[in-house]
This record gives structure tokens, sequence and C-alpha cells, in this order.
């Protein structure tokens, strides 16, 4: 056979079997399931790419006499041929292939779920260690657009909240050890977006407080922590949906996978 109608057959062939691989599974599984679950998009692997050009006829189309029409519909034939064939093997390989990630994946949830499931564990185990310790001592806190200083400093950028301690500067670093607490214990709860929300919202609970006439210290505290528990609240529904969603994807990952086992055996 000519090279050129090789190379069309071997091409088409390739199309056909992603449009078939992509039709069978992510209607079982969902398109959002490539992101959610962090598998790879089913591709055609190599070894099945090379049996293509193994299975495509040697035949020099001398019966057709140059009818292109007919050299056509002799194509269309053999790439069904052809994809019907390989099509077993190829989604053999995805089954095989999911099933060996699935165990991974299912880790990786219960990593990603546990922050979220020990927050407000987290959260009162560092009320009772400030309320029976006190605070801790750190660095001033200068992160998400929210400056924790003893007094304000004019070279900070426009778009910093500065919260000023009044010259305190032991209530500076208290408060800005408590920000790091938070770092950690919030971290189900915040991404690249919402951070600036929540040191926000706790900046500007924590200087309420700092702009009374008299205060103690441990009212700061108070509320820095009662701020970090409304925004949790606030934003638990929509936590609690995304894992929900991707504990839906590993399962629907899991019935395919018992679904099309026994069918694509070798």
């Amino acid at each position: 056979m000519p090279q050129k109608y090789r190379q069309i057959i071997h091409s088409q062939t390739k199309q056909a079997l992603s449009h078939r691989l992509h039709k069978t599974v992510y209607p079982a599984i969902g398109i959002s399931f490539v992101v959610e679950i962090r598998c790879q998009e089913p591709a055609i692997s190599q070894s099945i790419l090379r049996k293509i050009d193994g299975i495509i006829p040697n035949t020099t189309l001398q019966e057709f006499a140059g009818n292109e029409s007919e050299i056509s519909e002799f194509m269309k034939q053999e790439v069904s041929r052809v994809t019907d064939l390989l099509y077993p093997d190829m989604l053999f390989q995805l089954v095989s292939e999911l099933k060996k990630a699935l165990p991974e994946l299912n880790k990786h949830l219960i990593h990603d779920r546990h922050p979220l499931d020990s927050c407000d564990e987290s959260l009162q185990k560092l009320m009772n260690h400030i309320e029976k310790y006190g605070a801790g001592s750190a660095d001033y806190w200068v992160g998400a657009n929210v400056a924790v200083l003893p007094d304000f400093r004019i070279d900070l950028d426009n778009e910093f909240l500065q919260v000023s301690t009044n010259g305190d500067v032991t209530l500076a670093k208290q408060i800005s050890w408590v920000m790091i607490q938070l770092r950690f214990t919030m971290k189900a709860y915040l991404d690249y977006q919402n951070k600036h929300v929540f040191y926000r919202e706790v900046a500007e609970a924590m200087q309420q407080v700092i702009e009374r006439s008299s205060f103690e210290s441990s009212d700061v505290f108070v509320a820095i922590l009662s701020a970090a528990v409304r925004f949790k609240e606030d934003g638990q529904d929509g936590t609690e949906n995304y894992f929900e969603r991707r504990q839906q994807y590993l399962n629907a990952v899991q019935c395919f996978i018992e679904d099309h086992e026994a069918a694509v055996l070798p």
C-alpha cells in the first residue's frame, strides 16, 4: 500500500480510537474527573499506535485501478476494522491504569481532607494554648496584603492593610505568631484567591479591638480566632462540596473499572 494511504489510515484510526474511548469514559466518569482526581486524560499508548501499523494491510490497491472513491471506501472500512480490533486492547490498558492509580487517588483524598476534618480541633487547641500559656512570639506578619507592626510604615504598598499595635512590640509579635498558626490551621479553607479575604477579615477584627480606648491582649486573640471560625463556617459548604465531588468521581472510577474489567480481560 502506498505510504500516503497507510499514513491516512493510521491517522484516522488514531482519531477513531480516541473518539470511541472518550465516548466510553466520559459519560461513565465525567469530564471533570481529569482535573478533580488528578488523573491523566485517556490517551492512546505508543504500543497501540505501533499495533496500528502492524494491522494495516499491505495490499497494493491495484484492484481499484486508481478509482479514488473505491479507495476511499476501502480505507474507511479499514479504519473501522483496525479500530474494532484494537479498541479492546486500549480499553484494557486504561482499566489497568485506573485500577493501579485508584488506591493512590483515594490516599490523596484522605490526605487532602485531613486538614478540613481536623480544623475545628486545631482551632480549639490553639485557643486552649493561648488561654493556658499565652501567645508565642514571631517576626512581624507581612503577607496576603496584611501587615502587623508596632507602628505604621510609609514604605509599604498601599494595598497592605496595616494593623498598628501603637508601639507595643510584644503584642505585634504575639499577633504575628497567631497569624502564622492560622496559616496552617486554616489551610484547608484557603486558596490563592480567598486567602486575601480571610486575612483582611482577621486584620479588621483585631483592628477594631486595638482601636478601643482600653483592651487586653487576650481580647485581640479572641477577635482573631472568632473571625477565623466565622470564615470557616461561611466557606464550609463549598469546601465540603468540593471533597464530595472528588469522592463521587473516585466512586465513578471504581464503577467504571468493575463494569469494564471482566469484559476486556485478555
